[in-house]
């Protein structure tokens, strides 16, 4: 099992303009580096669902979003804290996270930006 994914581990550079399927399901990933899908570009998808993950970091994910990769990211416990502030806040990049829950259950999706007010 899985339980980390290092920097440039699946960068991608020579064929950038060709879709990606990239699958971790169900291993015990709990963190990402930055770049660690440096290159990976839309409409490719990265399937995360049934991990660790607690947090999503801005740096790391928010670059991929931005380059309309989707990430599946069902079964994680997410935290849902300020870390995600910035990606609640932001509906276009919000739209690639498939199936992202709470750990208490709440989709992402649904989540209100104003609760996040707080976050600075």
């Amino acid at each position: 099992m899985i339980s980390s994914l290092s920097r440039l581990t699946f960068a991608l550079t020579a064929m950038q303009d060709i879709p990606a399927y990239l699958t971790f399901y169900d291993n015990n990933i709990d963190s990402v580096e930055v770049d660690t899908f440096k290159g990976v570009q839309a409409p490719s998808h990265i399937a995360m669902d049934g991990n660790d993950l607690t947090t999503l970091q801005e740096a790391v994910w928010q670059p991929v979003l931005a380059r309309g990769v989707t990430v599946g990211l069902e079964g994680n416990p997410l935290s849902c804290g300020c870390d995600i502030a910035w990606l609640v806040r932001d509906p276009t990049l919000l739209t690639g996270t498939q199936g992202a829950r709470c750990a208490d259950g709440r989709l992402l999706t649904d989540l209100d930006p104003a609760d996040f007010d707080i976050c600075g």
